[in-house]
Protein backbone atom coordinates (compact mmCIF):
# COMPACT_ATOMS: atom_id res chain seq x y z
CA UNK A 1 0.00 0.00 0.00
CA UNK A 2 1.34 3.44 -0.95
CA UNK A 3 2.16 6.02 1.69
CA UNK A 4 1.94 9.76 1.45
CA UNK A 5 5.06 11.86 1.75
CA UNK A 6 4.69 15.48 2.73
CA UNK A 7 7.68 17.81 2.81
CA UNK A 8 7.24 21.27 4.29
CA UNK A 9 9.33 24.18 5.58
CA UNK A 10 8.63 26.96 8.07
CA UNK A 11 10.27 29.73 10.08
CA UNK A 12 10.24 29.71 13.87
CA UNK A 13 8.69 32.85 15.37
CA UNK A 14 11.79 32.92 17.60
CA UNK A 15 14.70 30.49 17.89
CA UNK A 16 13.92 27.28 19.78
CA UNK A 17 16.03 26.43 22.82
CA UNK A 18 17.44 22.91 23.13
CA UNK A 19 14.81 22.16 25.80
CA UNK A 20 11.99 23.40 23.56
CA UNK A 21 13.25 21.24 20.69
CA UNK A 22 13.39 18.22 23.00
CA UNK A 23 9.81 18.83 24.18
CA UNK A 24 8.63 19.24 20.59
CA UNK A 25 10.27 15.97 19.61
CA UNK A 26 8.93 14.04 22.59
CA UNK A 27 5.33 15.05 21.83
CA UNK A 28 5.71 14.65 18.06
CA UNK A 29 7.27 11.22 18.28
CA UNK A 30 4.53 9.94 20.59
CA UNK A 31 1.79 11.33 18.35
CA UNK A 32 3.43 10.05 15.17
CA UNK A 33 3.90 6.57 16.55
CA UNK A 34 0.18 6.28 17.31
CA UNK A 35 -0.72 7.43 13.79
CA UNK A 36 1.90 5.37 11.96
CA UNK A 37 3.79 8.43 10.75
CA UNK A 38 7.54 8.33 10.21
CA UNK A 39 9.97 10.90 8.92
CA UNK A 40 12.71 13.37 9.49
CA UNK A 41 12.79 16.85 11.04
CA UNK A 42 15.68 19.24 10.44
CA UNK A 43 16.10 22.49 12.37
CA UNK A 44 18.54 25.06 11.02
CA UNK A 45 19.01 28.64 12.20
CA UNK A 46 15.38 29.12 13.19
CA UNK A 47 13.83 27.23 10.30
CA UNK A 48 12.35 23.77 9.94
CA UNK A 49 12.26 21.24 7.14
CA UNK A 50 10.21 18.12 7.70
CA UNK A 51 9.48 15.02 5.68
CA UNK A 52 6.42 13.16 7.02
CA UNK A 53 5.28 9.84 5.62
CA UNK A 54 2.40 7.53 6.43
CA UNK A 55 -1.27 6.90 5.72
CA UNK A 56 -2.56 9.90 3.73
CA UNK A 57 -5.43 10.66 6.11
CA UNK A 58 -3.10 10.65 9.12
CA UNK A 59 -0.40 12.76 7.48
CA UNK A 60 -3.06 15.27 6.39
CA UNK A 61 -4.63 15.29 9.86
CA UNK A 62 -1.34 16.01 11.64
CA UNK A 63 -0.35 18.65 9.12
CA UNK A 64 -3.68 20.47 9.13
CA UNK A 65 -4.54 20.17 12.83
CA UNK A 66 -1.15 20.36 14.51
CA UNK A 67 1.49 21.84 12.26
CA UNK A 68 -0.59 24.56 10.58
CA UNK A 69 -2.11 25.58 13.94
CA UNK A 70 1.20 25.72 15.83
CA UNK A 71 1.85 29.39 16.58
CA UNK A 72 5.54 28.79 17.26
CA UNK A 73 6.27 28.99 13.55
CA UNK A 74 5.08 30.87 10.48
CA UNK A 75 5.35 30.76 6.69
CA UNK A 76 4.54 27.05 6.63
CA UNK A 77 5.00 26.04 3.01
CA UNK A 78 4.37 22.63 1.44
CA UNK A 79 7.21 21.78 -0.92
CA UNK A 80 6.04 18.36 -2.01
CA UNK A 81 3.06 16.06 -1.45
CA UNK A 82 3.12 12.68 -3.19
CA UNK A 83 2.24 9.02 -2.88
CA UNK A 84 5.23 6.66 -2.82
CA UNK A 85 5.36 2.86 -2.71
CA UNK A 86 7.69 2.69 0.32
CA UNK A 87 8.76 4.82 3.25
CA UNK A 88 12.18 6.46 3.24
CA UNK A 89 12.38 6.44 7.05
CA UNK A 90 10.39 3.40 8.23
CA UNK A 91 12.12 3.17 11.62
CA UNK A 92 11.99 6.82 12.64
CA UNK A 93 8.86 8.12 14.37
CA UNK A 94 10.70 11.41 13.90
CA UNK A 95 14.40 11.44 13.16
CA UNK A 96 15.83 14.80 14.17
CA UNK A 97 18.94 16.84 13.51
CA UNK A 98 19.61 20.32 14.84
CA UNK A 99 21.95 21.49 12.12
CA UNK A 100 22.42 24.83 13.87
CA UNK A 101 24.59 23.20 16.53
CA UNK A 102 25.97 20.22 14.58
CA UNK A 103 27.57 21.21 11.29
CA UNK A 104 26.96 18.78 8.48
CA UNK A 105 29.84 19.89 6.29
CA UNK A 106 30.58 16.28 5.31
CA UNK A 107 27.01 15.54 4.22
CA UNK A 108 26.61 15.84 0.45
CA UNK A 109 23.92 18.37 -0.37
CA UNK A 110 23.91 20.02 3.01
CA UNK A 111 27.26 21.75 2.57
CA UNK A 112 26.04 23.45 -0.60
CA UNK A 113 22.79 24.43 1.11
CA UNK A 114 24.54 25.93 4.15
CA UNK A 115 27.04 27.85 2.06
CA UNK A 116 24.46 29.24 -0.39
CA UNK A 117 21.10 29.65 1.35
CA UNK A 118 21.36 29.49 5.12
CA UNK A 119 17.80 28.55 6.08
CA UNK A 120 15.15 26.22 4.81
CA UNK A 121 12.61 28.79 3.61
CA UNK A 122 15.11 29.83 0.95
CA UNK A 123 14.73 26.36 -0.58
CA UNK A 124 11.18 26.97 -1.73
CA UNK A 125 11.18 26.02 -5.40
CA UNK A 126 14.63 24.39 -5.31
CA UNK A 127 13.79 20.68 -5.38
CA UNK A 128 17.28 19.67 -6.47
CA UNK A 129 18.88 20.79 -3.18
CA UNK A 130 16.00 19.44 -1.08
CA UNK A 131 16.27 16.05 -2.81
CA UNK A 132 20.03 16.05 -2.29
CA UNK A 133 19.72 16.70 1.45
CA UNK A 134 16.92 14.17 2.01
CA UNK A 135 18.57 11.52 -0.15
CA UNK A 136 21.76 11.81 1.89
CA UNK A 137 19.79 11.04 5.03
CA UNK A 138 17.78 8.27 3.35
CA UNK A 139 20.85 6.54 1.90
CA UNK A 140 22.62 6.45 5.24
CA UNK A 141 25.21 9.14 4.61
CA UNK A 142 23.89 10.85 7.75
CA UNK A 143 24.75 7.88 9.97
CA UNK A 144 28.13 9.13 11.22
CA UNK A 145 26.51 12.39 12.24
CA UNK A 146 23.21 11.08 13.63
CA UNK A 147 24.93 8.71 16.06
CA UNK A 148 27.09 11.59 17.29
CA UNK A 149 24.07 13.85 17.77
CA UNK A 150 22.03 11.45 19.92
Amino acid sequence: MAVQQLIWVSAAVRPFTPDELEQLLTRSRASNEVRGITGLLLYHQGSFLQLMEGPPEDVDYVFENRILRDRRHTEVTVLLRRLVPDRNFPDWSMGFVNTSTHPLHKLPGFHEFNETWGWFLDLRGNHKVIDSILNAFHKGQWHWFYEEAK
